[in-house]
């Protein structure tokens, strides 16, 4: 539908409003009803309306006494204070029109802004004035109203001034593309129709509590003061302090028991919905509404997406938004204001159809200060109504959606908002081009991390900045910031920077601004970087770099800031215990991550906490020795089941191009020859097994040949050689407990697959396999390591007489004591009728979904295992409604000094215990979890063996020890694995026909080698002994709708969570079960 049925259907003129008062007459009609109610809070300051009213009116009789008269603009210097409120109502009052200058504005913002509007006065408050002209009279807030309650003559009673609806309300100064800040007129008729909306909308009335967190200098502000002064309602003000600090700002809501909130999203975002009550009203408005903000607000209280120019009177169209929401919108237009959306030749486009949103009816602004151009540019006669009138061209794109509301879609001018704020380019540019060595810029913005916006500046300049070096480059940007700073607010300051001699051309000649993205970036934060002033911040700094894979790491940068996780502070942390032989450990290092603080741990530690080293073994144990705790557990295992399947583990390598299969096999030969647990086998002596080295060993490398092969074929072969290669029990006294074998499948895929037994491996050693193969595959530099796995057994078993290790097995005998015999899900079939065979089903998870855990997980302060974990111990307490829950996670052991590149079964199990408690909010459940997880982490060197030697708990047949269910996170970073010929992939734990518990989850997020699009893997195996595979597939749906609730529902209770019925349609969106055919992954 388009012309005027669009029109009639979208557009609401229903409601009236007063027509014969102006909006301070608003709020006095609020003191004559109750001049005795609070009007103003701020900290413990309290101001009644009758008082509020008697200061704003000696104020404003000052105005008038001083010259002051209709029309006259008065500029508002004044901070966040009752003398801020007392100011904009006395100016209203006197007839004048407030201007807001805020005082943490740059002085040449501020001189820009008088010289433009010329103001008659200027009201203070007592704060440093030097900012302001000298030619402009400045009145004291605070002088005038001691002068009036020290006057015995001081006249009581309200002014009578005339002024009508059409006269001016305030002047707000938004970003000028020229350069310059231009000024919005407005006037009280659009705000007399806002109090109006807010009451019949938002429920306004004298019980509304407000909080006051916007800067006046935006029209945010407008809305907050008179949601509560023009309804009898109470305005909170809050310190510039508090509206940067989200926790606090919590508190004041939730202390206050605030009822109407307007905040922007990247506020919502670090704030929980538990601090607002269920009837609150929450307007997330100044920019795009993200779906995260969306999901989390919209259950928990009354909450609205607002939209609106300046130009418009604040706002121009609300939507609430619910859970039925299909998509974010704006919504309807506000009572007495109509919107066009209208093509490039002002035609109105078709529902559905993107387009121009002009805007008008009631409160539209009279145009810009002193702008007579711009405004006959954006304000124009309305082309659609006979009547006549005036719209807004606004510049911003949307389209009608099918239930009459409008959808957001960007801006069509270089117009774009930062964190609420509305910036024009062109304004920062023009000064940014003023400096010395710029010839030209362009400033963009670039869209981070979860939606983020960022600004970004492309600065052309001369060759010897572009070309002059790290130092050189980062003055010229440092010199622009600098003057930006003094000129711009913060939000205009471009985080981001690049330097080039001149720009890249379309052959049209126009700039090519797809050049422009793949520039290289300075980032600010490197430019204010504090450089390492000793030998172990430089080292640390390095080390920070090389495993998170950033540049110019600075000493006061953050560990999570720059990426990290559990994962990474693992390496970091061995590759300073093997540096300086300490150990820190991992919660220490949480609550101290920047690279300052780690250098004053590590000088602090005490010899007594040095972390354990390695040393090279007596030559009596050089060819024999016993196994290692770790490798005991396996082999024990292995004689209660008498099948070791459950502990091959498989994966493939796969090489898309050109192979050369000789080179590989003898680069597979000189890693076996390198790492002696190749070479070792099991023997069984006298009841106890021992590890027997020998030199060197004969195995095979088959090579099987599928090229001519139907698709059919192979798919029947490759199935073939994967069951016999996994499911063929391995004998252990033979080595190597490993097997290989390489798959030609296609003139350009080569598939080495790779069948390991878990007695001489794990999944940091498959690393350093990979690192070692393609090492001397590539180059030929692999050389032989002073250290092997032998090593570490002598070293361990020697630890295990140390203080260290006792008090670690006393940690694990309090963390356990009285610990349930099973933590588990209900099974299908008895366990006395269950063998160790198992199935695996992989699930991918798309990367939308992986990122909102990734947001939560940086939201809440943890890791994302501690949230994978979070939502197994819901998922089992959700079937057994057992409250204390064991899992099982492996543990790396890799803090032993000189560990990092062994190849040997380091991996210890460790238990993680937590009692749940469904009353909780799940974003405390999380914390409690991570606090499980540092605890145990930090005691994971004593094998799971002597803990289940040392509690001795109570077993029953067929049933791991402590836990039943094991989490693996397997997000340990890949090494370059291409050759020059192949680019080359990694598919691991591919199915091994068994199960070593009742559940194991993988999960593979794998740094390095899965491209950003690709899915995350989780590997669910099961006992198929236990559970039939439709039971399994129940477990995983309800498990991926339970993290999906924990993202959106994180500040709710655990027992709600729990309520909410699973969508599958909706849960189904973010995994989908991969086929079970491995041909099909690689082809």
């Amino acid at each position: 539908m388009i012309d005027t049925e669009c029109k009639e259907n979208k557009n609401d003129f229903r409601y009236q409003f007063p027509k014969n008062v102006c909006v301070h007459q608003l709020f006095e009609q609020q003191v004559e009803r109750s001049p005795e109610k609070t009007a103003l809070v701020f900290g413990d300051e309290e101001l009644s309306y009758g008082a509020l009213n008697a200061s704003a009116n000696c104020l404003a009789r000052r105005l008038l006494t001083s010259g002051v008269g209709s029309e006259n603009l008065v500029g508002l210097y004044v901070d966040r204070s009752f003398e801020m409120i007392i100011g904009l109502l006395a100016i209203l009052k006197a007839g004048a029109a407030y201007v807001p200058l805020d005082p943490e504005y740059p002085a040449a913002r501020i001189e820009q802004m008088l010289e433009d509007c010329l103001p008659s006065k200027i009201l203070v408050s007592g704060l440093n004035n030097q900012h302001l002209s000298e030619e402009i009279e400045t009145i004291s807030i605070p002088a005038v109203l001691d002068e009036y309650a020290q006057s015995s003559n001081v006249k009581r009673e309200e002014l009578t001034k005339p002024i009508t609806q059409s006269n001016l309300a305030y002047v707000i100064y938004t970003s000028g593309s020229t350069g310059k800040p231009k000024g919005v007129l407005i006037e009280h008729e659009g705000l007399v129709n806002l109090v109006q909306y807010q009451r019949d909308e938002f429920l306004a009335d004298d019980t509304c509590r407000v909080l006051q967190f916007t800067s006046i200098s935006f029209d945010a502000a407008v809305f907050e003061w008179t949601l509560a002064l023009c309804n009898g309602g109470t305005l909170f003000l809050v310190s510039r302090d508090a509206t940067t600090n989200p926790r606090e700002l919590e508190r004041i809501i939730k202390e206050y028991d605030i009822t109407h909130t307007n905040l922007v999203p990247s506020v919502l975002r670090n704030i929980s919905p538990s601090c607002f009550s269920r009837t609150a009203y929450v307007i997330s408005a100044g920019e795009a509404l993200p779906e995260d903000v969306r999901s989390k607000f919209a259950k928990q209280c009354n909450f609205y997406n607002g939209y609106g120019p300046t130009e418009v009177t604040v706002a121009s169209s609300y939507c609430r938004i619910d859970d039925d929401n299909r998509s974010v919108s704006i919504g309807k237009p506000l009572s007495n204001k109509i919107v066009y959306v209208v093509d490039e030749s002002r035609k109105l486009v078709e529902s559905g159809e993107v387009g121009e949103l002009l805007i008008g009816g009631v409160g539209i602004s009279r145009g810009y200060l002193g702008r007579e151009d711009l405004t006959k540019e954006k304000f124009i006669s309305d082309p659609f109504n006979e009547r006549g009138g005036r719209v807004y061209c606004s510049g911003d794109l949307v389209k009608w959606l099918p239930d009459g509301n409008l959808q957001f879609i960007g801006r069509a001018d270089e117009q774009v908002k930062i964190r609420g704020f509305r910036i024009e380019l062109g304004e920062i540019e023009k000064v940014i081009r003023k400096q010395a060595d710029v010839k030209d810029v362009i400033v963009t913005t670039i869209e981070g991390i979860n939606g983020r916006k960022h600004l970004k500046a492309y600065v052309v300049t001369d060759t010897v900045f572009c070309e002059g070096g790290e130092s050189r480059r980062r003055i010229l940007v440092e010199n622009c910031k600098v003057q930006l700073e003094k000129v711009l607010p913060e939000h205009m300051i471009p985080g981001l920077w690049s330097l080039l001699s001149g720009w890249p051309l379309l052959i049209n000649g126009k700039i090519d601004r797809k050049k422009l993205q793949e520039l290289e970036l300075i980032d600010v934060r490197k430019v204010n970087y504090l450089a390492p002033s000793n030998e172990i911040e430089r080292r640390l700094c390095e080390i920070f770099s090389s495993v998170l894979k950033v540049e110019s790491v600075g000493i006061n940068d953050n560990f999570f800031y720059l990426g990290g996780d559990s994962i990474t502070a693992g390496i970091i942390l061995h590759e300073i215990g093997r540096e300086y032989g300490v150990e820190i450990k991992l919660n220490k290092f949480f609550e101290n991550p920047e690279v300052s603080e780690l250098t004053l741990l590590i000088k602090n530690k005490s010899q007594n906490n040095q972390s354990p080293g390695i040393v090279p073994r007596p030559n009596q144990y050089r060819n024999k020795i016993a196994p290692s705790s770790f490798q005991k557990q396996i082999l024990f295992m292995f004689e209660i089941n008498n099948d070791d399947k459950p502990y091959h583990a498989k994966s493939a390598i796969n090489f898309y191009g050109k192979v050369d299969l000789e080179r590989l096999d003898a680069s597979i030969r000189k890693v076996v020859k390198k790492h002696e647990i190749y070479r070792t086998g099991f023997h069984n002596e006298n009841d106890d097994y021992v590890q027997k080295i020998v030199p060197e060993i004969e195995f095979d490398i088959p090579v099987f040949n599928l090229l001519n092969f139907s698709l059919g074929e192979k798919r029947l072969f490759v199935e073939d050689i994967l069951n016999l290669k996994s499911i063929e029990a391995f004998d252990i006294e033979r080595a190597p407990l490993t097997r290989w074998v390489v798959l030609k499948l296609s003139e350009e895929l080569t598939s080495l697959l790779y069948i390991e037994h878990h007695l001489v491996h794990d999944g940091w050693s498959y690393n350093i396999f990979l690192q070692d193969l393609f090492r001397e595959y590539n180059d030929g530099s692999l050389c032989l390591p002073s250290l092997q796995y032998g090593d570490f057994v002598l070293s361990h078993e020697m630890w295990m007489y140390s203080e260290q290790s006792e008090d670690q097995l006393k940690f694990w005998e309090e963390n356990l004591k009285d610990s349930p015999q099973q933590t588990t899900l209900p099974s299908d079939w008895r366990r006395q009728e269950a063998g160790s065979e198992g199935k695996t089903l992989r699930i991918a998870m798309n990367r939308k979904a992986w990122q909102r855990l990734d947001q939560l997980s940086i939201d809440v302060g943890v890791t994302k295992f501690n949230i994978l974990l979070t939502a197994m111990y819901i998922l089992i307490f959700s079937h057994t409604k057992a409250k204390d829950l064991l899992l099982g996670t492996g543990a790396a052991n890799r803090s032993w000094k000189d560990s990092n590149n062994i190849i040997g079964m380091f991996v210890n199990s460790i238990v993680i215990r937590n009692q749940l408690d469904e009353d909780c909010t799940v974003e405390e459940l999380i914390k409690k979890v991570s606090h499980s997880c540092l605890e145990a982490f930090d005691n994971d060197k004593v094998a799971f063996e002597s803990v289940v030697e040392r509690i001795n708990p109570l077993r029953a047949p067929k049933v791991n020890p402590f836990f039943q269910i094991m989490l693996a996170f397997h997000d340990s970073v890949f090494p370059d694995i291409n050759t020059q010929d192949a680019k080359v992939r990694v598919i691991e734990a591919l199915e091994n026909g068994g199960a070593k518990f009742d559940m194991t989850v993988v999960v593979i997020p794998r740094k390095g080698q899965y491209l950003e699009k690709d899915p995350v893997h989780f590997v669910w195996n099961y006992n198929t002994g236990l559970y039939r595979e439709s039971t399994v597939k129940e477990y995983i749906e309800q498990y991926f709708s339970i993290l999906q609730n924990l993202v959106e529902m994180r500040s709710e209770r655990v027992i709600d969570l729990q309520r909410k019925e699973i969508d599958i349609n909706k849960i189904k969106e973010s995994f989908e079960y991969l086929p079970e055919s491995f041909l099909e992954w690689c082809m």
